[in-house]
């Protein structure tokens, strides 16, 4: 990615209502495994709407 607020996309579905992606942190030693979902009726995100990044 080319920075931390670059938008990751799913291509739209026919008639889906939300999209849900689920991102888990393999880098930080703090917190192995952190699991992280988040819901939109986009089918896009970026790190930074994520709570931790």
């Amino acid at each position: 990615m080319a920075t931390i607020s670059t938008l990751i996309a799913t291509p739209s579905l026919l008639g889906a209502t939300a999209y849900k992606f689920r991102v888990t942190n393999q880098t930080d030693s703090s917190v192995p495994g952190q699991v992280q979902e988040i819901e939109r009726t986009q089918n896009y995100f970026a790190l930074t709407m994520l709570p931790y990044y």
